[in-house]
C-alpha cells in the first residue's frame, strides 16, 4: 500500500479555516512570539432596534385574532404609539415599531399590507390619532426612505438646499465638552443640531455612519442606509437632512400631509389645515436666518458659551 500524497493526515492548510494566519518568522529564535500568529476579524455586534407583529385593522369586529403572514407590496411609515386590535376577519396588517423610546427623538412605526381595505386602515389611524393626542403626541405620515433620494422616486418633488453663510466653528475638544448622551455624530454636528432644535425640529433618524464601527444596528423597516442625519419638524410639515459645514441642510416639504390625511392639522405652526403653506413659511424663516452671517456668528458664540468647561490637565508630579 502506497502512502497517500500529502500524508495520512490532512494538513490544516487544506481544510477551510475562518482565521487568518500571519507569518512572522524570526531567524534564529524559537520563542512563541516568533511562531505564526493567528488573528481573527472582530465580528460586528448586532443590535435589534425594532420588531414586527401582525395586527388586525378591522375595529368593527371583536373576536379571536387570526395571524397570517403575507408579503408586503405597500408601505407607509409613521411615528406614534401602536396598539393591536382584535377581530375575526383577516384584515391583517404587518406592524413594524421601535423597541426603545427616546424623548429627544421620534418613535417610528411602519405598516405593511396587501389585501386589507384602505378604509379599515384609515379608521384605525384616526383612532390612534385621537388616543395619542391626549398624551401630547402627534401622528405624522412620513416618507419610507431618506428625503435626499426623493427625486429618484417622485419627479415632482425635490429638496431645497439651505446653505450657511458662516460655517460652524471647529472645536477640537468638543467630544469632552458635550454631555455623554450627545457623543458621536451629534457632537460632530453640534451647531447644526442646535440650530435645527431652535426652529422646532426633532431628530428623526441618525446617519448610518453615526453608529460605532463594531455595531450593526438592525431595523426591520429600513431597507436603505441614511447618508445624513434627518430631522422632522414638530408639526410634521417638513423634513431636513444635515449635510454639515457650509453646505447646511436639505429641506423638504411633507407632501403626505394633504387635506383630509392623517396629521393634516399641524400643531405648533398654525391651526388651519394648510401644511404646505406652513412648511413654506418655515423654510423662508430658516433660510433667512442661515443667510444672515452676523446672526449665525452670534448664535455660534451663544452655543459655545453653553458648552461645558474642560478642566486643565494637572501638572506632572515631581518627586
Amino acid at each position: 500500500m502506497s502512502t497517500p500524497k500529502g500524508g495520512w493526515f490532512r494538513s490544516k492548510s487544506s481544510s477551510s479555516q475562518t482565521l487568518a494566519v500571519e507569518e512572522t518568522p524570526r531567524p534564529g529564535h524559537h520563542y512563541p512570539s516568533s511562531l505564526p500568529r493567528v488573528s481573527a476579524k472582530r465580528a460586528k455586534k448586532q443590535i435589534i432596534l425594532s420588531q414586527s407583529m401582525v395586527i388586525d385593522a378591522d375595529l368593527n369586529k371583536v373576536g379571536r385574532r387570526r395571524k397570517t403572514r403575507r408579503s408586503s407590496h405597500r408601505a407607509r411609515s409613521f411615528f406614534a404609539y401602536a396598539r393591536p386590535q382584535k377581530s375575526d376577519r383577516a384584515e391583517t396588517v404587518i406592524l413594524h415599531h421601535d423597541l426603545i423610546h427616546n424623548p429627544t427623538t421620534i418613535f417610528h412605526f411602519e405598516l405593511h399590507w396587501i389585501g386589507t381595505a384602505a378604509r379599515c386602515i384609515e379608521d384605525m389611524l384616526r383612532v390612534w390619532t385621537r388616543t395619542i393626542e391626549r398624551y401630547g403626541l402627534t401622528l405624522v405620515e412620513a416618507y419610507v426612505s431618506q428625503i435626499g433620494d426623493i427625486a429618484d422616486r417622485s419627479p415632482f418633488q425635490s429638496c431645497f438646499p439651505v446653505q450657511l453663510a458662516a460655517a460652524p466653528p471647529v472645536v477640537p475638544d468638543i467630544e469632552r465638552r458635550v454631555p455623554e448622551h450627545r457623543q458621536g455624530e451629534e457632537a460632530a454636528r453640534y451647531f447644526e443640531y442646535a440650530l435645527l432644535r431652535r426652529f422646532g425640529f426633532v431628530l428623526d433618524i441618525e446617519a448610518t455612519n453615526s453608529y460605532p464601527a463594531h455595531v450593526d444596528a438592525v431595523y426591520s423597516y429600513r431597507r436603505a442606509p441614511f447618508s445624513y442625519s434627518q430631522f422632522v419638524h414638530r408639526s410634521g410639515v417638513a423634513f431636513v437632512q444635515v449635510l454639515g459645514g457650509a453646505q447646511g441642510f436639505l429641506f423638504l416639504t411633507n407632501r403626505l400631509m394633504g387635506s383630509g390625511r392623517v396629521g393634516a392639522s399641524p400643531v405648533g405652526i398654525g391651526k388651519a389645515q394648510r401644511p404646505a403653506a406652513d412648511a413654506e413659511e418655515l423654510r423662508i424663516k430658516l433660510q433667512m436666518f442661515c443667510a444672515d452671517k452676523e446672526a449665525l456668528v452670534k448664535f455660534y458664540d451663544e452655543e459655545l458659551a453653553q458648552l461645558m468647561h474642560v478642566p486643565d490637565e494637572p501638572p506632572l508630579l515631581s518627586i
